[in-house]
């Protein structure tokens, strides 16, 4: 079936479909490591038009011919994903036909086409973008006509005399919103917090743990019989059975030493028991230890305790707030789960504070990352297929290595060699860190070793939530990650509007402080993330926009409830803070551009400073006015800030920071024993900020006149 598709190079031949079939497996021609199975199915197609709609799937997969252009489409040939679904579409239209009585394409005609569009727009459980969907199905159908069977072949006049699907729909022009909700600032806190935690404190021990259940894991029967070394029972000669009581013993000297207890298990009955298949991997024997008496009394002759799970003997090391993050070892079934919530951890890191998009984070590959020491700068080089089209205009679905790395800080770098000694994977997220012997003929087989998908991650990350709020809950810690307030799973979409949101408000926090949302952005900004292309960029200025609103709205607001404001730019920014909650407020934004051309509208420019409001005028301006390369929008430099400068505003909230600062000043000014040189610059300090406190209620009594 897949023709004239380029395919991905470990694809067999025997996952293949052909014409025949009536399910055509696609998923071989997809080459993002984290797609998920891609299928067309003709089992639904009514039989009368069954053959036509799978030449016409065929053509789409396969034709690059000449095809009718009475209106635009998008590409000549539509991606593998896309033919999927404009299959499903022309099927829903042919099940129409079938019910009006219409025997073959042939026999369509544009009264026929005219009620289906009358049908499609009438049903109210379509919404928009189905209704343009499925009118869009039959444009493509028909653009393949002159390929098609004569009695597969549509009306010679384009469907709906070329009309354009939007204005057939009555679709209006779309507003700029972004309907991807950002994760609760609380939620993304904690889930950055512990994510870090993972990476840094906790990844060790579970690595060690991890790699020791692998080597385990292999010793299983079932992953004996995966590699054709089917066990023997019981053990079955007497040498062998000599020699397990040997290593049997020197096992268990060897537990007694260093204080482990015997591998157990708790019954359903609340008892504890011996694990001897634990036992037997330990000592790598296929011998069925639980049923020779010979072992039990060697076991019993021990007075060995018998441990709550079967424990792994990798010590932990890593803390948490100066304590071992853990009162125990880490079990044999523990190991791969912490192993994959470990796994998650670094996705979380690299998506949050990186900016990427979801299919170019699970497409990263060992080696990804590296350090430029020339310029301080860790970068990050991938695979992306967005955008990536040959010479014809068409998608190339095999994609290429992007020609600018991201940019990144530390963390993410740390996350990435985390994930490169967890596992041997080429990929960093592979479908499973450890089949344990268990490939079959499953898409579960067919998709071992390649990336996890959207949905695989978003379970990951809520069993991460879950494992720690257990974990708070176990050890007492008042760190539990709190729901996320629009009650919605944690997606990869949700990352990167998330991360805009807080750059630009910059919050203040635990996590905050530590990540330093402006040094993340300037680092984002010098590699790809800092591209159009990337979009991220307007993102950021979307969330920008938003946030600018919310400030003036919310200092209007204090201005009508009679908040008071001083300095030379005192007039300024009351105007400015009007004109922007009455003109601006509740504007609905087309494009990303409008954005940006917005946040460099003068007329609103109003930045916080520390105990001031600067209120930029380039003609005032005492420090050197910063000019942003994405709209020319000048900025001040608030390092820079000149305690004369004609910019200057004091409301009340910038007055009481200004008071905190007194207070500290007052107890260095007090203090006898501080250098002289010390208290004569705060003693300066203090005064100056005293007289700018006096100034400030003076001008609330006697208002300047103008």
């Amino acid at each position: 079936m897949l023709v004239n598709r380029p395919l991905r190079p470990e694809v067999q031949e025997r996952h293949l479909s052909v014409f025949a079939d009536d399910r055509w497996n696609l998923t071989p021609a997809l080459h993002d490591l984290n797609a998920r199975v891609s299928t067309v199915t003709f089992d639904k197609v009514p039989k009368r038009f069954r053959l036509h709609i799978k030449h016409f799937a065929w053509l789409l997969i396969n034709d690059r011919g000449p095809q009718r252009r009475a209106f635009r489409m998008p590409v000549d040939r539509p991606a593998i994903r896309t033919v999927v679904v404009i299959v499903r579409h022309v099927r829903e239209f042919a099940i129409w036909l079938q019910v009006r009585g219409v025997e073959r394409f042939a026999d369509v005609t544009q009264e026929d086409l005219d009620l289906y569009l009358e049908h499609v727009n009438a049903n109210e459980e379509f919404n928009l973008d189905q209704r343009m969907d499925l009118l869009g199905g039959v444009r493509w159908y028909w653009s393949r006509r002159d390929a098609l069977l004569a009695e597969a072949r549509l009306p010679e006049w384009p469907p709906w005399h070329g009309e354009k699907v939007q204005d057939l729909v009555g679709r209006r022009t779309q507003h700029m919103t972004n309907r991807t909700h950002r994760i609760s600032p609380d939620t993304m806190e904690a889930l950055l917090l512990w994510s870090l935690r993972f990476v840094e404190c906790f990844a060790d021990d579970i690595t060690r743990a991890y790699h020791e259940f692998v080597t385990l894991s292999a010793r299983t029967p079932r992953a004996r019989r995966a590699r054709g070394t089917s066990p023997a029972r019981y053990g079955s000669t007497q040498h062998q059975h000599e020699l397990t009581k040997q290593q049997l013993e020197a096992l268990l000297s060897h537990l007694k030493v260093k204080g482990f207890p015997l591998p157990g298990r708790r019954q359903p009955d609340g008892s504890l028991s011996v694990n001897y298949p634990h036992l037997s991997r330990l000592l790598n024997t296929t011998a069925n230890m639980r049923y020779v008496e010979g072992y039990h009394r060697i076991i019993e002759a021990s007075g060995l305790p018998i441990g709550e799970a079967a424990y792994l003997y990798q010590p932990v090391t890593g803390t948490l707030q100066g304590r071992p993050w853990r009162s125990t070892l880490i079990s044999y079934h523990e190991a791969p789960v912490l192993a994959r919530l470990l796994s998650v951890a670094c996705f979380v890191v690299i998506a949050y504070l990186s900016g990427m998009r979801a299919g170019e984070m699970l497409n990263l590959r060992r080696g990804c990352a590296t350090f430029d020491a020339t310029n301080d700068l860790w970068l990050i080089t991938g695979h992306h297929s967005k955008g990536v089209v040959d010479q014809d205009g068409n998608t190339k679905a095999e994609g290429e290595i992007r020609p600018d790395p991201w940019t990144v800080i530390e963390p993410v770098a740390t996350a990435i060699g985390v994930l490169e000694q967890l596992h041997d994977y080429d990929i960093l997220f592979p479908t499973t860190l450890n089949t344990e012997g268990n490939v079959g003929e499953t898409v579960l087989g067919q998709r071992t070793g390649l990336a996890r998908d959207g949905s695989m991650i978003k379970m990951d990350i809520t069993q991460l939530i879950a494992w720690v709020n257990d974990y708070c809950a176990q050890y007492g810690l008042p760190e539990a990650i709190p729901a996320d307030r629009h009650n919605r799973p944690i997606t990869i979409g949700r990352f990167r509007r998330t991360l805009a949101w807080f750059i630009a408000r910059k919050p203040r926090g635990l996590v905050a402080t530590a990540i330093q949302y402006g040094h993340v952005h300037v680092k984002m900004t010098l590699g790809y993330s800092g591209t159009y292309d990337s979009g991220f960029p307007d993102e950021l200025a979307f969330e920008q926009w938003l946030h600018r609103i919310e400030q003036l709205v919310e200092a209007d607001q204090r201005l009508q409830a009679g908040e008071h404001v001083s300095g030379p730019a005192a007039d300024a920014y009351k105007q400015r803070v009007q004109l922007g909650a009455t003109k601006f407020s509740g504007r609905v934004l087309r494009t990303s551009r409008e954005a940006r051309d917005l946040l460099g509208n003068p007329d609103i420019q109003i930045v916080q400073g520390l105990g001031m409001t600067c209120v930029p005028d380039p003609d005032k301006a005492l420090c050197q006015m910063k000019v942003e390369e994405d709209n020319a929008r000048s900025t001040p430099d608030l390092d820079d800030c000149r305690p004369r400068c004609g910019n200057i505003a004091r409301t009340d909230g910038d007055i009481d920071e200004i008071k905190q600062k007194i207070t500290e000043l007052r107890v260095i000014v007090a203090d006898a024993l501080a250098p002289t040189f010390r208290h004569q610059r705060e003693q300066h300090e203090l005064e100056r900020l005293e007289c700018l406190v006096t100034d400030h209620e003076r001008s609330r009594q006697h208002p300047p006149t103008r």
